[in-house]
């Protein structure tokens, strides 16, 4: 999750879809957010 943590609002958003694809909804949410954010 640390990476998730660091790198979501860069990474590319198929990696991030990948890395995100197990994880309960309300963390998936978290970490779209993030990428839609940008930060």
């Amino acid at each position: 999750m640390d990476f998730l943590d660091r790198h979501a609002s860069t990474a590319p958003r198929v990696l991030l879809r990948y890395s995100i694809e197990h994880l309960d909804p309300e963390q998936r949410a978290h970490y779209l957010s993030l990428a839609k954010r940008g930060t």
